[in-house]
């Protein structure tokens, strides 16, 4: 091998190591994207969990409310009508 084979082939060698080199510091950038996302999504999927907990739990406040109102009108309504004397009631028909 002469002096010239062997530069260019040293000349190769310290590119191809530092090809190498970038490769393993990209492949540790992905692999900590990676990781971060995947946190990113778990905690978006808790986050949502809990969201969906809150909802349901308004949603059954709501449905509640909702039952004991209808409860109070129709009781006031049928006591206010009881309570009216005869021709009141008559006269609202």
């Amino acid at each position: 091998m002469s002096k010239k084979e062997f530069t260019k082939l040293q000349g190769d060698y310290t590119y191809l190591q530092s090809l190498y080199n970038q490769s393993q510091v990209d492949l540790a950038t992905s692999r900590t994207r990676t990781k971060s996302l995947e946190e990113r999504l778990a905690d978006a999927q808790r986050q949502n969990a809990e969201l969906k907990r809150q909802y349901a739990a308004l949603q059954g406040s709501l449905d509640k409310s909702l039952v004991q109102n209808n409860q109070v009108a129709s009781t006031s309504r049928s006591s206010s009508t009881r309570s009216m004397p005869p021709t009141a009631i008559s006269s609202n028909s």
